[in-house]
């Protein structure tokens, strides 16, 4: 088994002190209202509307994936092509091997359902039970979203009644009873009744909760939940939830449009899982470090300290050297690569690299979640050309770059070590500029809950009637052959858990038939707020 070539842990720890500073500094000035900070420039190409629907398609089979309660799990996804096959690449963060088996079992059952739709079901159905899939392999994370729902329904409607009884108010807390009565249901799954009433019972709400979006009363949530200043907490995180819950019913809208739009999607396809990376050790050398050491050890020569000193000393007096030292001594402060750079690293290492070899040349990396600040930094800086979901710009500590071997040449060592001090050079003007600005940059949530449908995926009549094939179909699902490989998928060029390998252990057992009621589930209906927060002591994921 080959080694991969270690970093200089002294260059390493350069890129982890401005880490730890900028996040300690965000723990001790929470009080302040969230961040979303700017723009990274990262490339993007809204101007095909094909590309746009094939990301979203992507980003919504990631979101799938993601069954864990506890927000513990991203998972990252991409499409190659080879022969006039897809070809699906999935990887996760922090997952059992066995636990990874289980996303790409249930992707290709999945995929091979709406395909061949063995029940041969009109749309409308199909689409339920499509959502039903969904729904149960996702459970353990649904059921959490619908105990926060509940809770944040009942605050936002006793927030209500305390208000000036304007029509707005009254029609928004109508609306508000309305959905917390759709929503109190029970959610025992014992029996297979249970269960068909439990499946039924969370398509009323979706359906409710996607009736309302676009309308007054939407506009009026909104309002609440973006004005920080006079609203409670408990309007943003309803509208939180109720998104994270929608978007499960737009990812079967979008499956389903999707196969009808590229049915070759759909057709004699691989899913090929990359192992998740291992932990990393603790990179921090200096176990005794303070706020001060790490500013001035982060800035150039010709740069005055002392302004940045003075900032410090004040965050000091509200416990940042604390946390600064907190962090630094943690057993479990050990970074791993996340999901859409495994994905990344695992192309570039088995030669992935041309726009050919992706479906239809779409260079694209799609996720469960927006791209975190050190993701986006290392796409960015990386340069080749891969896209990815914009930033959510929350900065995760526990994130490290991919392993580099002797056997990539020297040329690809001389690439990790420039990504290396880049990204420093990026962490270090943002602990500045947080400095700088005495304002955290964390958000609460790093998900979505403002996603939309591109309109070439839009359910439409889909749902009501079989509508033929859009002329489009022909057009993004153009399948663009490499002449120098003959067609066929680069060899891999030493990774012991080559795509090639992994994607011929994969066809081996491969069969998208199955039978209704295969999809496991679990019970669970204890009413007490789930935390869907990343835990920080288990790495703060995306």
């Amino acid at each position: 088994m080959e080694e991969p070539i270690r970093d200089d842990p002294a260059v390493l720890e350069l890129l982890y002190q401005p880490l730890v500073l900028e996040d300690a500094m965000n723990r001790v000035m929470r009080g302040h209202r969230d961040g979303a900070g700017e723009s990274l420039g990262i490339p993007t190409d809204s101007m095909l509307a094909s590309f746009e629907a094939h990301k979203c398609f992507t980003n919504k089979l990631a979101q799938i994936l993601d069954k864990e309660r506890g927000g513990r799990t991203v998972t990252a996804l991409t499409i190659l092509q080879s022969n006039r096959r897809p070809i699906y690449v999935i990887a996760s963060n922090l997952r059992t091997k066995e636990e990874l088996g289980e996303a790409q079992t249930f992707l290709k059952k999945l995929l091979g359902f709406v395909h061949d739709n063995p029940l041969e079901l009109n749309p409308k159905p199909l689409f339920k039970k499509v959502l039903g899939r969904i729904i149960l392999f996702n459970l353990p994370r649904i059921q959490a979203y619908l105990i926060n729902l509940r809770r944040y329904l009942g605050t936002c409607i006793d927030d209500c009644g305390k208000r000036e009884e304007t029509q707005s108010i009254l029609e928004l807390e109508h609306e508000l009873k309305t959905l917390q009565n759709k929503a109190s249901f029970p959610m025992e799954l014992g029996t297979d009744n249970e269960k068909d009433k439990f499946l039924s019972d969370c398509d009323t709400l979706l359906r409710a909760i996607g009736t309302n979006k676009g309308t007054r009363i939407d506009e009026s949530l909104l309002e609440h939940s973006d004005d920080t200043m006079t609203s409670l907490e408990a309007w943003q995180e309803l509208r939180h939830y109720l998104g994270r819950l929608l978007s499960y019913r737009q990812a079967a809208e979008v499956i389903i449009a999707a196969n009808e739009r590229w049915p070759q999607l759909f057709q004699g396809f691989h899913v090929v899982a990359i192992p998740c990376s291992e932990k990393a050790r603790n990179p921090m050398i200096h176990r005794e470090l303070s706020a001060a050491a790490i500013v001035r050890g982060m800035l150039w020569d010709d740069e005055d300290p002392e302004p940045y000193l003075e900032q410090v000393a004040k965050l000091s007096g509200i416990g940042l050297d604390d946390e600064v030292k907190g962090q630094v001594k943690k057993k479990k402060f050990k970074p791993f690569v996340h999901a859409e750079v495994q994905v990344h690293a695992a192309l570039i290492r088995d030669d992935y690299s041309r726009s050919s070899q992706f479906w239809s040349r779409y260079k694209y990396i799609g996720s469960s979640k927006p791209t975190c600040r050190l993701c986006a930094y290392y796409f960015f800086e990386r340069g080749d050309g891969t896209q990815v979901r914009p930033t959510h710009q929350n900065l995760y500590l526990h994130w490290r770059l991919p392993d580099v071997y002797p056997s990539q040449g020297a040329a690809e060592a001389r690439t990790h070590r420039q990504l290396l001090e880049r990204i420093t050079e990026h962490v270090r003007k943002d602990a500045k500029r947080t400095l700088d600005e005495r304002m955290p940059s964390r958000r609460r949530h790093d998900s979505n809950d403002r996603s939309s449908i591109p309109s070439l995926l839009r359910p439409g009549d889909l749902l009501d009637a079989g509508s033929t094939v859009s002329d489009l179909a022909s057009e993004t699902s153009r399948l663009y052959v490499d002449s120098s490989t003959n067609g066929s998928i680069v060899p891999p060029l030493f990774n012991r858990e080559s795509l090639s390998r992994l994607m011929e252990e994969e066809a081996e057992d491969f069969d998208s038939s199955d039978e209704e009621g295969e999809d496991g589930f679990e019970s669970g209906s204890e009413e007490e707020e789930v935390d869907l927060e990343s835990d920080p002591e288990e790495g703060e994921h995306q």
